[in-house]
């Protein structure tokens, strides 16, 4: 995210690096800023965690689109990342250039983000389904039937599974209304989520 290029921004290049590859890694994909349309945008992998594996240490994006003019607080663009153990991690950023006009460079602060990943157990709730999954990233269980699709069958595996005590185990992984605790209310918080209710 870049503050404020009152100048304007038509070229950027950053590399992001992470520091523990044993808990997440680059996948090399990402999506270009909204504001670029269908200007140039490339990701490039470096330091492939082990051959022919597509996941990467860092990876350095770069953009060339004709001038945004001012504006406030844009994305640079979205890396995708894949999960490969329960830990932390961090995302350092390096060599930023960001240019505005024919010779125009910002100087520029870059902040460290930070990584924790958590790896949902392998629960499947009922015979015939899949394992649960988290499809949004946030934490919780979303896809109740593991179909790979956000759905009300869901809700209704959810209400089920919740009243058989399926869920007893890690409940916080269903705390859709944040108070540290699974219950019915956390139902009725994900199907307004999902737009079920």
């Amino acid at each position: 995210m870049l503050d404020s290029p009152k100048l304007g921004l038509d070229t950027f290049q950053v590399t992001a690096t992470i520091t523990d590859t044993s808990v997440v890694a680059f996948t090399g994909k990402g999506n270009s800023p909204s504001w670029m349309g269908g200007d140039y945008f490339e990701i490039k992998g470096s330091n492939e965690i082990k051959p022919g594996s597509g996941l990467y240490k860092s990876v350095t994006i770069y953009g060339i689109s004709p001038s945004i003019g001012s504006m406030n607080r844009i994305s640079l663009g979205t890396l995708e990342i894949q999960g490969i153990a329960d830990g932390t991690a961090e995302i350092m950023y390096s060599n930023p250039q960001l240019g505005h006009g024919p010779t125009g460079q910002y100087r520029v602060r870059l902040d460290t983000a930070h990584i924790t990943m958590k790896t949902l157990p392998n629960l499947i709730l009922y015979p015939g389904m899949r394992p649960q999954a988290d499809l949004n990233g946030d934490g919780l269980v979303d896809d109740f039937d593991g179909n790979g699709i956000i759905n009300s069958n869901d809700a209704r595996v959810f209400f089920n599974a919740y009243t058989d005590g399926k869920l007893n185990q890690n409940p916080l992984l269903y705390d859709y209304n944040k108070n540290g605790r699974l219950d019915l209310q956390d139902i009725i918080a994900y199907a307004q989520m999902f737009g079920m209710a």
